[in-house]
């Protein structure tokens, strides 16, 4: 096989691996930590549980939403993207996971930001909803 060959063939396998990558990894439980808290996200569930750093847990919810006088859960959504970022507010710095709940025909996507700072002893949970003039 030719050698420049062999290089579309890596280039293509690779694209291929980071695709599948990109596809698995929302659903993996992602967790953010400090010295005194440990926030873990389920995504594929649409949970998420908080906990002190010997392990014993001290909340484990879902997020939800009323719109138009009915109940939208984040178990309720066939889909759920989680993407993290790090962000910084007056309190000071922080990593940060965003889930999108999406997939109910004619319903608001649901997004909950869940924030861990890094040197202080709490977090923020952020609800929204996100309409369909929002997404585009």
């Amino acid at each position: 096989m030719p050698k420049r060959t062999r290089r579309q063939v890596f280039r293509v396998g690779l694209a291929v691996a980071t695709g599948i990558l990109m596809v698995a990894l929302p659903c993996v439980a992602q967790q953010l930590t400090n010295n005194e808290l440990s926030l873990t996200v389920n995504a594929q569930e649409g949970s998420y549980q908080l906990t002190l750093h010997d392990g014993q847990a001290v909340l484990r919810s879902r997020v939800a939403a009323q719109v138009d006088h009915q109940w939208l859960r984040s178990s309720d959504y066939p889909r759920h993207q989680a993407s993290e970022s790090t962000f910084k507010d007056d309190l000071g710095p922080g990593r940060e996971v965003t889930v999108t709940c999406s997939g109910l025909d004619g319903k608001p996507d649901l997004v909950y930001v869940l924030q861990l700072y890094k040197q202080r002893p709490y977090g923020t949970v952020q609800v929204r909803c996100k309409t369909a003039r929002e997404r585009k």
